[in-house]
């Protein structure tokens, strides 16, 4: 049932638990007939992350009047016991879903924020089980299927196969996505020594490679970046690609980036 019996608790402060949405409407009303199984629909589907509340206006006047309804359907948004937007008259799903997205919280995007915090913060193993709890629970979001290549990448590279292999394309202008293509080159370099051309930095790169593929990555950029010093260019420029693709792997907060990124600058120049 979505009618309430009490304004004050099943909307004012029910929505500092969660967001919900209070649809007045009234019996006589044909537009409000049309809008609410959508919205019922819509409700339904949310599965917790908002609530809708049916709120007659022929049993709740002084809510009306309190919140200025003048016209029937009218559908307001609550959240922290104040509405934050609202629409007047019977609008198609599509434009509601839109208005809703505006405000409710993503859970998908929520997971992606705190993945992102566990993986800066070192606690890559708390990452990988969120976005693979996520990606079991049915999710085919190619930016969760992305970040959760990059918590197994080091780990299990099977999994960061099959999971690469899921996404296809779509995220192939990603710059994320990139710095594990450019994570792979350096793996199959670390397994292939001899592919690295000869030269005096040669055993410098591959000790940074190394480093890397133990996740020991401020030792890594520390070789790297001495690379760039002695011969920038070497193997098609890929010590300094190879620092990028750390940076944008750890993230601009992890301590690893904070501490080379300075020396890594003044190496290029």
């Amino acid at each position: 049932m979505y009618d309430i019996q009490d304004f004050e608790s099943e909307v004012i402060r029910a929505s500092f638990v969660q967001p919900v949405v209070a649809d007045f409407w009234a019996e006589w009303c044909g537009p409000c007939r049309m809008l609410s199984p959508i919205l019922e629909k819509l409700a339904d589907e949310a599965e917790g992350k908002w609530k809708l509340a049916k709120v007659n206006t022929e049993e709740f006047p002084e809510v009306s009047a309190r919140f200025g309804i003048r016209s029937i359907p009218a559908v307001k948004l609550f959240m922290e016991g104040k509405p934050v937007d609202e629409f007047v008259g019977a609008l198609p799903e599509g434009k509601i879903r839109e208005w809703l997205n505006k405000h409710i919280p993503d859970e998908e995007k929520r997971i992606l924020k705190q993945a992102e915090i566990l993986i800066t913060t070192s606690q890559l193993e708390q990452a990988r089980m969120l976005l693979n709890q996520t990606i079991e629970g049915g999710s085919h979001n190619p930016d969760i299927l992305l970040q959760y290549a990059r918590t197994v990448f080091f780990s299990d590279f099977g999994e960061y196969i099959n999971t690469m292999e899921k996404l296809g394309a779509r995220k192939e202008g990603d710059e994320l996505y990139r710095t594990l293509i450019q994570f792979e080159e350096l793996r199959t370099l670390s397994k292939n020594p001899e592919n690295l051309p000869d030269g005096e930095v040669k055993l410098v790169m591959l000790d940074a490679i190394n480093a890397l593929m133990e996740q020991n990555f401020s030792a890594s950029l520390d070789r790297f970046i001495e690379v760039i010093r002695t011969d920038r260019y070497y193997k098609d420029d890929l010590a300094r690609k190879s620092c990028v693709a750390i940076f944008k792997y750890l993230g601009e907060e992890h301590p690893a980036t904070l501490e080379f990124r300075r020396p890594f600058g003044r190496a290029l120049y």
